[in-house]
């Protein structure tokens, strides 16, 4: 009965694998876990999200109603709508977006509220885990990367195409181009391709 029991637990996770449906290999393969957010949870912190050097806050409370990260709290007007918004459910802060590409502004996928999976058929590539979610465009840059640090800070980096203007976030800098400008795809392209990753 012992080895009887070992052997169905060793192997247990092969067995699942081997007799998985493609509906399974999908939602395994796309769904998006939510930031885990303990501190906030057992601390009642405000919880800060950077943008560059752009700084909003979000108490427990606004969090687990649903919050829009719109444009206008990052102080620009001429991206919209940025598509970015977040709920507490749980110890985990869901996000819920639309991310288009540079180059020709189609959809590369989408969070949506109902299934927290990430699902487009022009959807490239992502990595996710308990405290960093990262989405890639068809040239394998970030387009959006989101990162819980200690205690109580939510980083986001990447870049919004809007109807006018590109937003860009980096580390220490959040800078719009506008596509008026003659030199918008050059200089927008060359701080899209400085957004560094938060995985290897």
């Amino acid at each position: 009965v012992i080895v009887m029991g070992f052997l169905a637990f060793f192997y247990e996770m092969p067995f699942k694998k081997n007799f998985e449906t493609p509906h399974d290999k999908y939602i395994e393969q796309n769904f998006v876990k939510g930031i885990l957010v303990p501190d906030l949870i057992l601390n009642n912190h405000i919880l800060k999200f950077y943008s560059g050097t752009n700084m909003s806050a979000y108490s427990k409370e606004s969090l687990l109603q649903g919050v829009v990260h719109d444009p206008n709290v990052m102080g620009v007007d001429e991206i919209a709508p940025l598509n970015i918004s977040f709920k507490l459910i749980g110890d985990r802060l869901y996000i819920y977006s639309v991310f288009k590409d540079f180059d020709n502004e189609n959809v590369i996928g989408t969070i949506d509220s109902n299934s927290y999976m990430l699902k487009s058929s022009n959807f490239f590539n992502f990595k996710s885990d308990d405290r960093r979610l990262e989405v890639y465009d068809n040239k394998n840059d970030v387009v959006f990367s989101i990162q819980f640090e200690e205690p109580n800070l939510i980083r986001f980096k990447g870049y919004v195409v809007g109807k006018t203007a590109c937003l860009v976030s980096t580390d220490n800098n959040l800078e719009v181009f506008y596509k008026s400008s003659p030199n918008y795809r050059m200089e927008a392209r060359s701080a899209i391709d400085k957004i560094p990753r938060i995985f290897p």
